[in-house]
């Protein structure tokens, strides 16, 4: 399992943001994630809990009206952290979404890849080309998120922001943001008040996963057979 501090400060991926998190939210993911084990669905856990003295402004409603608010660190644990998005650091594109590492195939792809499959699917080590090891793990992973996200449209969790940033590639819900839960059943259900288009609303939860999987073949497709790993992946994909 590997240890996680959320809202520990600034690091030096944090932008402009300021890393910390609000006692509130802190509250929401501990209650949610544990809620989740105990339903049987894989799922981050929450370690401790501490509160701070600290306080940041947030917009707690979400209407343009910031409020001061108690910091909290949350120490979460999980099989893996690493996301799909993980691997789009090398992408090469030309529609603006280049990666900071773009082109840097060999040198930070290749080694997180390897990383990866190691620790997570070794059983896939064995395969002796890295165009097999990439098509088999893209399916493993879309595998796994398949029964991930049909356990969530079981159960009615809606996570709110699934993008590639916020799936993780052991198949675990990760990252309680803007989540919620069907109360009342309504297919185009968003707990995001940002979501004005529904993109991850709980009728869309099985058709965007499957894009963020095809997203995870392409980011890895430089390693091995485009084809080959985004064919693996939507066949898997269908699944969820």
């Amino acid at each position: 399992w590997e240890l996680q501090l959320k809202g520990a400060g600034p690091t030096p991926f944090s932008r402009a943001a300021d890393g910390r998190k609000v006692l509130r939210s802190s509250i929401r993911e501990l209650l949610a994630s544990e809620a989740m084990h105990a339903l049987r669905l894989p799922t981050t856990r929450a370690a401790a809990l501490v509160s701070s003295d600290a306080r940041v402004s947030r917009d707690a409603g979400n209407n343009g009206q910031l409020r001061e608010e108690r910091c909290a660190v949350l120490a979460r644990v999980a099989r893996s952290f690493l996301r799909f998005g993980s691997f789009e650091l090398c992408l090469n594109e030309t529609d603006g979404r280049e990666g900071p590492s773009a082109g840097m195939t060999e040198e930070v792809l290749a080694p997180l890849f390897e990383y990866a499959l190691q620790r997570h699917y070794p059983h896939l080590c064995s395969l002796p080309s890295r165009t097999q090891r990439v098509a088999a793990f893209v399916a493993e992973v879309a595998r796994r998120t398949a029964q991930l996200v049909a356990g969530w449209q079981t159960v009615g969790f809606v996570h709110g922001v699934l993008n590639t940033d916020n799936m993780a590639i052991t198949g675990d819900t990760i990252d309680y943001g803007p989540f919620g839960f069907v109360d009342q059943f309504d297919p185009d259900y968003s707990p995001n008040d940002s979501d004005a288009a529904g993109r991850y609303s709980y009728r869309q939860q099985p058709a965007v996963s499957a894009w963020n999987l095809r997203r995870l073949a392409t980011a890895l497709a430089p390693l091995g057979s485009e084809g080959g790993a985004a064919e693996a992946a939507a066949e898997a994909a269908e699944a969820a």
